[in-house]
């Protein structure tokens, strides 16, 4: 991936979708020292009230909610230090935790299994590491909205988010001339948020928004915004979709 594809789909994504302002409300909100072993009804209500702003039909419990926490919390802490970009989804150890720590979260409501609020809820715990997804998002990466549990999120989907954003980082530190970690940095800095969440917005605007995005590349094209070439790019991801 070209740095500037992230760059452009982070413009996109906070022009076409007028939710994407509740996650940067939430996460200014949110106390994050709170989040400890434990965690207090406040952060559970605050956290409840970010993923009904997207998706209302959402019914976690939230006794429910802090039981699975407590029981997650310790692997929570371990995976912390771990960023997309540099994190060894070889090593089984870190495999299996990413894995259980989605199951066991993704089955928060007694009713049906949360797969998508699931991965915002995880992100906003470790927003370094934790890629959202959504139906379309599967489909267009996977090849199928069904692929929803953790499997397939830590062996298919964390490698290939990965993968783009390390060619990104590349990509941008080639560009400044700056060692991948201070190119990291340096991202993050320029567009104020994690590189994990930059791919989000990516595959959100390429796979879930495609019409809108699609609509906002020709006007930045008329506009001078973006050149011939990075439109071309971009409307070529929106055509490859799996």
């Amino acid at each position: 991936m070209k740095y500037r594809d992230l760059e452009i789909t982070h413009e996109a994504f906070y022009e076409i979708e007028p939710r994407a302002y509740y996650y940067d409300d939430y996460m200014k909100r949110r106390k994050h020292e709170d989040w400890t072993d434990t965690v207090s009804t406040t952060e559970v209500e605050k956290l409840f009230g970010f993923i009904r702003s997207w998706d209302y039909h959402f019914d976690g419990d939230e006794k429910r909610f802090q039981q699975i926490y407590e029981q997650i919390a310790p692997e929570v802490k371990v995976l912390k230090n771990k960023g997309i970009e540099s994190v060894e989804l070889e090593d089984e150890k870190v495999e299996k935790r990413i894995k259980d720590v989605f199951d066991n979260l993704a089955n928060l409501s007694s009713y049906k299994y949360q797969s998508t609020d699931c991965s915002k809820m995880l992100h906003t715990m470790l927003p370094n590491l934790i890629v959202m997804w959504d139906r379309e998002i599967r489909r267009g990466v996977l090849g199928s909205p069904d692929k929803n549990w953790g499997t397939p999120y830590v062996w298919e989907f964390l490698p290939r988010m990965q993968k783009e954003a390390r060619e990104a980082i590349a990509a941008f530190g080639q560009l400044t001339d700056l060692a991948p970690m201070e190119a990291m940095n340096a991202v993050e800095r320029k567009c104020g948020k994690t590189v994990a969440k930059l791919v989000d917005e990516h595959n959100y605007v390429i796979f879930t928004k495609a019409d809108k995005f699609r609509m906002f590349l020709q006007s930045s094209l008329d506009k001078g915004t973006i050149t011939n070439e990075e439109f071309q790019r971009l409307v070529g991801k929106i055509r490859h979709r799996a």
